[in-house]
């Protein structure tokens, strides 16, 4: 059997077109959350947020605030990383003087 350069070309791309999509395909969903704490707000402590197990993708000011970006691996840990971090002391301490301003949340 004798192949052309073009049809070797076109089985050596879909081999990698398939490949790629079966990497995408296995890889977990993932979540992500903006938070928007209004201009002036206090903000969870990056330790706060790393002992909750919250990474923080991006960090930046605006003219609304300061906008986190944040990602999980699913809906659970989600939930469950923003209850460890809501019943942190450290951040309760904080959360108590009222000065937390949390303008938007977008999952």
């Amino acid at each position: 059997m004798q192949l052309s350069r073009r049809e070797i070309l076109l089985g050596i791309t879909g081999a990698a077109v398939t490949a790629s999509a079966a990497e995408r395909i296995s890889e977990p969903a993932r979540i992500s959350e903006r938070r928007v704490y209004a201009e002036g707000s206090i903000v969870p402590p990056a330790q706060v947020l790393a002992r909750s197990g919250i990474r923080v993708e991006s960090a930046r000011s605006t003219t609304q605030g300061t906008e986190y970006l944040f990602t999980f691996d699913s809906l659970e840990q989600r939930t469950q990383a923003w209850d460890r971090c809501n019943t942190d002391a450290e951040w309760c301490v904080l959360r108590k003087t009222g000065a937390v301003l949390l303008r938007e949340i977008a999952i």
